[in-house]
């Protein structure tokens, strides 16, 4: 029987930090529920969680983004900008080159294919 997997924030998180050459502004404090990955190791599913920050992003995979709370604007390396709220779902192509900014406390599902 193949089981389903839950994808939820019940769990202790794992504390991670935004490395320094990464880190554009901010704390740079994180938190990561991993729910998932397939036998590959190249699919991932789970939640992430920043504070107001902002990070150099250079995408190796596709990732779908599922914004749960708060609010991010991605900034591509030529100057295109978007802002994604609460509830709204979208998805950064790998190759792509910018920044990352949550704009105040975020959390994210993700679901990962590199």
């Amino acid at each position: 029987m193949v089981k389903i997997i839950p994808v939820t924030t019940i769990d202790a998180p794992e504390n991670d930090e935004i490395t320094p050459e990464k880190l554009v502004s901010g704390a740079g404090r994180t938190k990561h529920w991993h729910a998932f990955s397939d036998a590959t190791e190249r699919f991932h599913v789970g939640h992430w969680s920043s504070g107001p920050c902002e990070l150099f992003v250079n995408y190796t995979e596709d990732e779908l983004c599922v914004i749960v709370k708060g609010s991010v604007t991605l900034t591509s390396q030529e100057g295109e900008e978007a802002t994604f709220n609460e509830g709204q779902s979208f998805v950064i192509p790998a190759g792509f080159v910018g920044t990352w900014k949550s704009n105040d406390h975020v959390t994210k599902i993700y679901a990962s294919f590199e």
